[in-house]
């Protein structure tokens, strides 16, 4: 009898910690799920915030643009250089719409002209307006690949996180060469620990261009023309290192970061 009671009490505990392991066993994944469900809503919360920072930063951008641009059209009217010759007549001899000329001295007069030796007249050349160009750059492509990353705030698989992406990645395979996008006097070029190697391009006007990711060719102080060999691709870039081979691609007005992708 003592022995029926003992395996009694034996299964009774063996039950009570049957029920105590499958509570601990429901918590423990209601726990996990709970942290999976967090984790989850975390990453899509930061995913819209990175895609409403590339809205306004690519704004913001649009708008620097369009104020450049049109500073340089004003200069570029303001530049036209006149001749003395062409000086604007005066308030007093400018005539309304509705007036016709009433006399000999209102009627406009031929300019002056020169006369040579044997009597022929020879009317002086009219001279043209100096204008000078500040027009957007017309920009090549440095390399013949596809866009792998674009520029903005985005995932950085190498880093694991989302931060903004000055330039853009274009595909090209190690050994590949790398051509300057447009005219200009190299600035920078040397080898560097986090992008392997850059060139630093100033093509004037306040546009510059820079090349991450190429053993550079070039030195400081060399003027190129458009498609000019600036270096070979690396196999790799240490600060994208989880990418495939490409080559970083970054352009500039008056110091602020203009997306290359709109004007290649």
């Amino acid at each position: 009898m003592q022995d029926k009671y003992i395996w009694q009490a034996g299964w009774w505990r063996q039950k009570e910690r049957g029920r105590w392991a499958l509570t601990l066993a429901l918590a423990a994944v209601l726990v996990g799920g709970g942290a999976l469900l967090d984790r989850e809503q975390a990453r899509q919360e930061a995913a819209e915030n990175a895609a409403r920072l590339a809205e306004e930063q690519q704004s913001r951008e649009a708008e620097r643009l369009a104020a450049a641009l049109l500073a340089r059209e004003e200069a570029e009217q303001q530049s036209e250089v006149m001749s003395p010759e062409q000086e604007s007549p005066s308030p007093e001899t400018q005539l309304s719409p509705e007036r016709e000329p009433d006399s000999e001295a209102e009627t406009p007069q031929p300019p002056e002209a020169d006369y040579s030796e044997d009597g022929q007249t020879l009317r002086q050349p009219e001279p043209e307006a100096v204008r000078v160009s500040a027009g957007a750059l017309e920009l090549v492509m440095p390399v013949n690949g596809a866009i792998l990353r674009g520029q903005g705030y985005d995932y950085d698989p190498s880093t694991e996180d989302y931060r903004f992406h000055r330039g853009i990645d274009l595909s090209a395979a190690a050994g590949d060469p790398v051509f300057c996008a447009a005219a200009g006097k190299v600035t920078a070029a040397a080898e560097d620990a986090y992008w392997g190697g850059v060139v630093v391009v100033d093509h004037g006007g306040g546009w510059s261009s820079a090349y991450r990711g190429l053993e550079p060719s070039v030195e400081v102080g060399q003027q190129l023309e458009a498609g000019s060999l600036l270096g070979r691709v690396l196999s790799t870039i240490p600060a994208e290192a989880a990418q495939e081979s490409h080559i970083h691609v970054e352009l500039s007005l008056e110091g602020d970061s203009v997306d290359p992708s709109a004007w290649l």
